[in-house]
């Protein structure tokens, strides 16, 4: 609180309809259903609203697949992009319309068009755009994802429905993964600490192994 402050107020609103939750007589939340919040915070005296994060409140138990929508802007030209949720049809024009004919490669060592055509969660993929522009992309997405490295340099893609800090989120029991190391691409390379779901990033191992990533929800 503000120094001076000794009187606060806190309430839940449905992030989805904007509209507020009633609280008990004793100002708790005892039943509150399913669903996306936001808890505002007031002082009393001058009613100074601070908003928090939206927040999710789950029942019978944690959910596996979560719905998202994330909508993903890329420039004319190469790009490195991703598929940040799961979804039916993962081929990579269907994905992606403006792609260049042929122009998508992933990298396991060596870059690669996938034989199969089709996008996976996790990893990452240099494509060339005819033009700029952006995509909407629906699906589902896993609270926590495992991805599989490779010694040297890997190229990963962006989960979620979030951006999330990649250092505050990695789980990496055997410390593989190289301070510093995670590059993104906007014409041209620079060094990142968040993944954007639908971006790509470079981050170097210094042996193969895997890590986890707690995906933005």
């Amino acid at each position: 609180p503000d120094e001076g402050t000794d009187l606060w107020w806190a309430w839940l609103t449905d992030f989805l309809e904007n509209e507020d939750i009633d609280s008990e007589e004793d100002g708790t939340y005892k039943e509150i259903p399913a669903g996306t919040y936001v808890c505002n915070i007031s002082d009393g005296h001058s009613w100074v609203t601070k908003p928090s994060p939206a927040i999710r409140i789950f029942k019978d138990g944690f959910p596996t697949n979560l719905p998202g929508v994330v909508t993903v802007n890329y420039n004319a030209g190469w790009n490195l992009l991703s598929l940040p949720l799961e979804v039916d049809d993962a081929h990579y024009e269907t994905l992606y319309p403006d792609v260049a004919p042929g122009a998508f490669f992933g990298f396991d060592g060596t870059y690669s068009m996938p034989s199969s055509l089709t996008m996976e969660t996790r990893k990452g993929y240099m494509m060339n755009m005819l033009q700029s522009g952006s995509v909407d992309i629906e699906g589902t997405y896993q609270p926590t994802h495992e991805i599989e490295l490779i010694e040297v340099w890997n190229l990963i893609g962006g989960v979620g429905e979030s951006s999330i800090d990649f250092w505050d989120s990695i789980i990496d029991p055997n410390g593989i993964i190289v301070p510093n190391s995670l590059f993104g691409f906007d014409d041209a390379y620079f060094p990142s600490e968040t993944l954007i779901p639908g971006k790509a990033y470079w981050i170097r191992a210094s042996a193969a192994g895997t890590i986890t990533i707690n995906a933005g929800f």
